[in-house]
């Protein structure tokens, strides 16, 4: 197993970045049975810009599991993950990782915990250079050592952010990009990565490339929750799925029985 596939595995979650980060202590919360979830949804209701988004939304996520959450545009589905990761406040419901409440903690206290967002749309910072990139998701790692050992992991990963790496990211090609926003992310050793629409405008080549990495990644043992509108691709990735219509989970299960829904063949699969 590689380095950072331990990290990724052993969750450690010491950090490193600005000072005001660094001393922050997560606040002690409520701790609950969680009989192996990672994260663990119970009626989840969100608004966001004064809409009601998500109604009722109940989701879990074993340790070790890629699950996906599909749908079209507008159904909540980023909502969702940025209410997990704390930049959306006005909701109810709980939400727990490990069996702690994480809805009353601030969004650097989630991202302390190891849950880690790669956003739709990549939100790289183009003016710097792709290492300088990297190096801003490696604030939670380990120490200077494991940083550097992540980075030559990521490295290996995205070949090609080596040769880019004195490159301004902003002049990176759409999957470029997209690798390196993944990138950045893996530098944090996370303990739960949620990724939202990796595949949206990259050519099919470069969504190749993607999903072979996220398959790499899960058969490391890392736990994901995988946005996605190309059903296609998130249920052959995914052990389990949810499918979101209109703020609601409209259905649930395996993977395969998914891809054998009547509901998910007609309406995302186009059979």
């Amino acid at each position: 197993m590689t380095r950072l596939s331990q990290s990724i595995w052993a969750g450690r979650s010491s950090y490193r970045g600005r000072e005001a980060v660094k001393s922050y202590k997560v606040p002690q919360a409520t701790s609950l049975p969680y009989e192996g979830k990672m994260l663990e949804i119970n009626n989840l209701d969100a608004y966001y810009k004064n809409l009601h988004v998500l109604h009722g939304v109940s989701v879990h996520v074993n340790e070790g599991e890629l699950v996906t959450l599909i749908g079209s545009n507008g159904a909540g589905k980023t909502t969702l993950l940025m209410t997990i990761c704390g930049l959306v406040r006005e909701f109810s419901g709980t939400i727990l990782h490990l069996g702690t409440r994480l809805d009353k903690l601030p969004a650097h206290g989630i991202y302390k915990l190891g849950i880690v967002q790669v956003p739709q749309g990549r939100r790289i910072f183009p003016e710097m250079t792709v290492f300088e990139n990297l190096k801003q998701g490696a604030y939670r790692a380990p120490g200077v050592r494991s940083m550097r050992q992540n980075l030559e992991e990521v490295y290996g990963y995205f070949p090609v952010l080596v040769e880019r790496k004195d490159q301004k990211a902003g002049t990176l090609s759409g999957g470029e990009q997209q690798m390196l926003a993944i990138g950045r992310a893996l530098m944090s050793s996370p303990r739960l990565l949620l990724i939202d629409e990796p595949s949206s405008g990259l050519s099919p080549l470069f969504v190749d490339k993607v999903a072979q990495i996220i398959a790499d990644l899960h058969r490391q043992g890392l736990t994901m929750l995988l946005v996605e509108q190309n059903a296609h691709l998130a249920l052959e990735l995914a052990d389990r799925g949810y499918v979101l219509e209109n703020g609601e989970i409209v259905t649930s299960g395996a993977a395969s029985e998914l891809s054998q829904s009547d509901l998910v063949k007609t309406a995302y699969l186009g059979l």
